[in-house]
C-alpha cells in the first residue's frame, strides 16, 4: 500500500498544475453525473495496482467548480477548471 502512496498522490496533485490565468471554471454535467472511481494506477515498471475496493479513491466534481476527493482514510477538496466546454 505505501509503495502506491507516491503515484496516487502524483495523479492527485496533477491539479495543481494547470493553467494559470484567468480562465473561468466550466462546468460540465457530464462530470457531476456521478462520482469518478480509481481503476487502476501503472506504474513505468510495468507494476500495476488496482485497488480491491475503488469507492476508496474517489474525485467528484460538483457545482461552481468545486472539487472533492478520496483517497483511501484521506479526504480532500479543491477546485477545477477547464478552458474548453466539456474537458
Amino acid at each position: 500500500m505505501l509503495k502506491i502512496m507516491p503515484s496516487l498522490s502524483l495523479i492527485l496533485s496533477l491539479g495543481a498544475c494547470a493553467q494559470t490565468g484567468s480562465v473561468a471554471p466550466v462546468i460540465s454535467s457530464d462530470l457531476q453525473a456521478h462520482a469518478w472511481h480509481l481503476v487502476e494506477i501503472a506504474s513505468m515498471d510495468d507494476t500495476v495496482y488496482r485497488p480491491a475496493n475503488n469507492t476508496h479513491y474517489s474525485l467528484t466534481f460538483m457545482p461552481a467548480g468545486n472539487v472533492a476527493v478520496v483517497a483511501d482514510c484521506n479526504r480532500g477538496r479543491g477546485t477545477w477548471q477547464s478552458a474548453q466546454v466539456g474537458r
